[in-house]
This record gives C-alpha cells, sequence and structure tokens, in this order.
C-alpha cells in the first residue's frame, strides 16, 4: 500500500504519541466503557491514479458504518482520556464528466483506531476530540468508461479528526446517543485487469468532511 505522506504522516506520528500516552493510564484506571454503532457519511473520490496517469473525479457522497468499543476512564476531573477500536465498512464516490460519464465507487472495510480527549460537561453529556487511524482493504467499482475488468483488493488507510457530542442516559447499562463531525483523507489502492489481460495498479484518493450518528450502550 502506498505510504500517507505530508501532513498525513505528521497526523499518524500524532496519533501514536496520543495512543501510548493514554494506554497505560486508561490500563491503570477504572474504565467507563461504550459500545457504539455509527452511521453516516463519507468523503467522496477527488483522485483516480493509473500507470502514474492521475484524473480528477467529481466528489459524491459515500456512506459509513461503524461498530467501535469506546474506553475512559471514570473520572471526577471534566478532562480525561479516551480510546476506541473497532470495525468499519465504508463507501467512497465520484463522478468523472468526461464522454463517457463515468461513476466511481470505492468500498472499504478493515478496523478502526481512535485516541485523544473527553470532556465532561456534566454526568449525562460529553464530548469528545480524537485523532483517528483506518486501517484495511478495498476495490473499486464502476459503469462503463475506464475500462477496468476484473479487480483485486488493494489497501485501504485513511486518518480522521473527529469531534463528538454524546448523551448518555443514567443506569448502567444506559442509552446513549451522539452525533460526530470530522474531517478525513483518505487513499486506496486496487489492482485491475486490462483488455490485454495485464493487471494495472490503480489508486483514488479523497478528503473532505464527514458527519456520523452515534447509537450505543454505556457500561
Amino acid at each position: 500500500m502506498k505510504q500517507l505522506n505530508g501532513g498525513q504522516g505528521m497526523k499518524k506520528i500524532i496519533f501514536v504519541l496520543v495512543i501510548a500516552i493514554a494506554l497505560p493510564k486508561l490500563a491503570l484506571a477504572e474504565l467507563t466503557s461504550d459500545i457504539r454503532l455509527k452511521l453516516g457519511s463519507a468523503p467522496g473520490i477527488d483522485t483516480v491514479e493509473v500507470n502514474g496517469l492521475s484524473g480528477d473525479l467529481e466528489k459524491k457522497g459515500g456512506g459509513n458504518f461503524q461498530v467501535e468499543a469506546v474506553f475512559s476512564p471514570v473520572q471526577s476531573d471534566p478532562l480525561g482520556y479516551v480510546f476506541s477500536a473497532g470495525i468499519f465498512g465504508r463507501t467512497h464516490k465520484g463522478t468523472d464528466k468526461t464522454s463517457p460519464q463515468t461513476d466511481v465507487q470505492y468500498n472499504a472495510g478493515g478496523i478502526s483506531l481512535a485516541g485523544g480527549i473527553g470532556i465532561k460537561a456534566n454526568p449525562q453529556f460529553h464530548f469528545e476530540g480524537k485523532l483517528g487511524l483506518d486501517l484495511g482493504a478495498g476495490k473499486p467499482k464502476s459503469t462503463p468508461g475506464f475500462g477496468w475488468g476484473s479487480t483485486e483488493n488493494g489497501g485501504y488507510a485513511a486518518l480522521s479528526l473527529i469531534f463528538g457530542g454524546y448523551y448518555s442516559a443514567p443506569g448502567k447499562p444506559g442509552l446513549q446517543l451522539g452525533l460526530e463531525l470530522g474531517a478525513q483523507s483518505w487513499n486506496g489502492d486496487f489492482r485491475f485487469q486490462n483488455s490485454l489481460g495485464q493487471w494495472i495498479d490503480g489508486t483514488v484518493k479523497g478528503s473532505g468532511g464527514f458527519a456520523n450518528l452515534v447509537i450505543g450502550l454505556r457500561f
């Protein structure tokens, strides 16, 4: 899989540092745990690259599905650490407006990790700011236009800044509802077979905002 570079590389370093600081504290603390189901949007496809040649696409809305476990220390202070791990399924979309018009959809799935800070407003409301890293695999499909035949999975990676607000009903387990907003930069590789039967490497990538509705349980 091609490496994320530039600002993406810096975000990855910061993410690792956040996890390295948070995990020892979480291991020694009494924990609150949440199980969350997240449904929302995903950034569209900006470009498609094949054999060093790239083409820009018009972004279209994608979709996101995640199940994750979230851990944070039981805290008396308003500020604390938070860490999450889970699985995701995601779709990114884009359209090539040249003739013939081609719609491209990249489907990915894998594991998601995130770490950051939690801010408790009161016993029922809290907020989180996290840096997320998603790793997995995916491949595209398209309407006729790019001449892709059979396709094979390639590596997928995404970096996200996530800001969320959550309400947890009294009692345990308590129903939890939330809304997340964020920004994401992602990269997905793949291979496809051309008309001559040759396997060609390709990449799709994009960036943009997203939103998730959250429903879960707090334990």
